[in-house]
């Protein structure tokens, strides 16, 4: 919730049976493709997770369906650098606008939130 910028979040359970390859083959950019097989291999999947919540956290902060498509813009495929805009060549400004960081939400899951802000201020409950 934000009154004063646009916010985006998405949460993923780290599904096994995810055909990772055949998904990033047909939702990811070539440079976040190149980035995940570049990862070692036993860190792919938690990566493809990584990119995925990051990829429609960006999506829905942005009023933006994945009818447009997944592969105009790119992610940070590799979590342990956390998350982050790289490039989006529909708006070449955006990297620049947007905000993005990694949920902490346990080991079987990945979320993200997208912000258009500089460093906002994020607060997260629990109950």
């Amino acid at each position: 919730v934000s009154r004063d910028f646009q916010v985006g979040v998405d949460l993923e359970a780290i599904n096994e049976r995810t055909d990772i390859a055949g998904v990033a083959q047909g939702a990811f950019s070539t440079h976040e493709r190149a980035a995940l097989l570049g990862l070692p291999p036993d860190k792919r999947r938690s990566g493809f997770f990584h990119l995925w919540s990051q990829k429609e956290a960006y999506l829905k902060a942005r009023g933006d369906g994945t009818a447009r498509g997944l592969d105009h813009f790119d992610m940070e495929a590799d979590p342990r650098l956390g998350a982050r805009l790289l490039a989006d060549r529909r708006d070449p400004q955006a990297p620049s606008r947007w905000w993005l960081t990694a949920l902490d939400v346990g080991p079987s899951f990945r979320a993200a939130l997208a912000a258009e802000a500089v460093a906002p201020s994020v607060r997260c409950f629990a109950r």
